[in-house]
């Protein structure tokens, strides 16, 4: 029988630490409990389940309430917060196998030979659709928030670039320019070809929008500063990128940027399928 979700996550998280021994310990649970959850036969509990989720995403390491940095004291009431992302994690609780099927059965699977097409196959065919819509706008909601802006979208990437799978805030016009975006003429091209963050706290004066049809359409929509933080898999492709925008002249704090980054660290295990 193939392992959930939930025992592959906990198989990497182990291969991480350098066996389960040191993974109990990381946890801080019965053996009795941990050979359950890697065997299949039981679910992890959710707080365990997200901090494995955290470890392999490379978000920062998650324990007690002593020694909890506050990033994570924020990231945690982000959550507690956040109506969608309680949603979320509560149907993550119910069925984890399941929140990715529609994103996963949008990609084109032969963009990534590498992946194995029998998992693929599985995650495409045996789940409902609206889970994996509530955990995209989920992330985008807890990222707006993360970074005190004014609206925001999450793209994937697809053969034709790209596509803008949930947004908050912007109208049609806005929405058609950026339908499919496969250049580097703007934040979210960028930021793929780069493959890491690009932030523009100024887009009226910033050199990557100088003079490029985008500056135009931003300044129409209201948006004055942008950051998009790509979405990448263990191996650094990268899968999309979360984008925030502001109405004012902005410099996001180093603290919001590494909330975005643990946001941006797990969606991306989620939509490359959490196959750890």
């Amino acid at each position: 029988m193939s392992l959930t979700v939930h025992a592959k996550a906990l198989k990497r998280a182990a291969e991480i630490l350098g066996g389960r021994d040191r993974l109990r310990e990381y946890l801080r649970v019965p053996a009795s409990h941990l050979n359950l959850w890697m065997s299949g036969a039981e679910k992890p509990p959710l707080d365990v389940f997200l901090k494995v989720v955290d470890l392999i995403s490379g978000g920062p390491p998650v324990d007690d309430a002593a020694s909890t940095s506050e990033l994570v004291q924020r990231a945690r009431r982000l959550r507690r917060e956040s109506g969608l992302m309680r949603a979320a994690v509560s149907r993550t609780r119910e069925r984890g196998e399941q929140i990715w099927a529609s994103i996963l059965a949008a990609r084109d699977l032969s963009a990534r030979p590498h992946k194995p097409r029998s998992a693929l196959t599985f995650l495409n065919t045996r789940f409902g659709p609206q889970q994996g819509r509530d955990l995209v706008e989920g992330a985008l909601e807890a990222s707006i928030g993360a970074a005190g802006a004014d609206r925001g979208m999450l793209q994937l990437r697809a053969p034709e670039g790209l596509l803008i799978v949930a947004q908050r805030g912007f109208d049609k016009p806005f929405l058609d320019f950026f339908a499919s975006v496969d250049g580097d003429d703007c934040a979210c091209g960028s930021a793929v070809k780069q493959g890491q963050r690009v932030v523009v706290p100024d887009v009226a004066s910033h050199p990557l929008f100088a003079g490029k049809p985008a500056q135009p359409v931003l300044a129409r929509a209201g948006v004055r500063a942008v950051q998009s933080t790509p979405l990448q898999d263990e191996s650094g492709e990268v899968l999309g990128v979360i984008s925030t925008h502001y109405e004012l002249p902005r410099q996001p704090t180093d603290r919001q940027l590494r909330v975005i980054d643990e946001i941006a660290g797990r969606t991306a295990f989620w939509l490359d399928g959490g196959d750890a």
